[in-house]
């Protein structure tokens, strides 16, 4: 059986996207804790600690995944200063069904400048030519509409919302929105995206979704 990965280090545009290490750690913890004040509902996953520690060992965790082939999180350079401009990836992924869901974070710094969207259409094309996907999805809270609008112009489709499926911290109960793009009905069988992707990724510089 032929084996396919994800490549640890790819250029967009404006960023570098690239597997990280633990010595990432507190680059990532300080760009995390810019956005726990006005992102916090969108980043579950630093509900229990921002600490350098808890990075690191979630960083280690993201090594392991990798190389299990289960997610390729990507850390998100900046190429012109060098900043973390957010963390990108595919998740659960599942090689042998041939699917995975996409998420992105943008560090407040660089939001509003259309970095989710440039990320997600390079990988896109990690999961659709090379790990030869067939259903990449995004899920998202119904209240956070700057991630429903870049499924829309990534061209996603709504399949539906899970209503109530997700406990907040404060105890009250969320739903979330369901996207996804499948081979045979949204791209071709051999890759190719729809020609509305293509042109949104030619114009991606004049859209800010996130």
């Amino acid at each position: 059986m032929e084996s396919f990965s994800a490549p640890r280090r790819v250029e967009t545009s404006r960023m570098i996207l690239r597997s990280m290490t633990e010595s990432d750690a507190s680059v990532v913890q300080a760009a995390i804790a810019t956005g726990l004040e006005t992102q916090r509902r969108w980043m579950p996953w630093t509900a229990s600690s921002n600490s350098y520690t808890t990075v690191a060992e979630r960083i280690r965790a993201h090594e392991a995944d990798w190389d299990a082939k289960r997610n390729f999180c990507y850390l998100g350079l900046d190429i012109a200063t060098g900043e973390v401009a957010g963390l990108f990836g595919l998740y659960g992924v599942n090689i042998p069904s041939r699917f995975a869901q996409l998420g992105f974070w943008v560090a407040p710094r660089f939001a509003k400048e259309g970095r989710a969207k440039e990320a997600a259409l390079c990988l896109l094309e990690i999961a659709v030519d090379m790990l030869r996907l067939d259903r990449i999805t995004i899920m998202n809270d119904t209240r956070n509409i700057a991630t429903a609008a870049v499924a829309r112009s990534l061209g996603f489709i709504h399949e539906g919302t899970l209503r109530k499926d997700w406990l907040e911290e404060d105890g009250s109960l969320s739903s979330t929105m369901v996207w996804s793009r499948v081979r045979g009905i949204d791209f071709d069988v051999d890759g190719e995206m729809e020609e509305q992707t293509t042109t949104q990724s030619q114009t991606q510089s004049q859209i800010a979704n996130e």
